[in-house]
């Protein structure tokens, strides 16, 4: 990562995949184009990064926090209670 890199904002999108065989594949390749689409048509002083993962169990309706929980290391900058 450049320097300046990190003095910018970053925003995480989480890709959920369930069952992980064809939804696993599109999450694949959305992930390794939706940065570079957000930053061309969103915002480029934005640092955008994308995770991917899979489960058996979607997350239910209505509780993005679960699904935040899911793919992130550090679940307390997740929004929500």
């Amino acid at each position: 990562m450049a320097t300046s890199d990190r003095h910018r904002p970053e925003i995480v999108v989480g890709l959920v995949a369930t069952p992980p065989d064809y939804p696993a594949q599109v999450v694949a390749r959305l992930t390794a184009e939706l940065a570079d689409r957000l930053a061309e048509r969103v915002d480029a002083d934005v640092r955008w990064t994308v995770r991917e993962s899979w489960g058996d169990v979607a997350p239910r309706r209505g509780r993005p926090v679960e699904a935040c929980r899911r793919l992130t290391s550090r679940p307390s900058r997740c929004l929500g209670r």
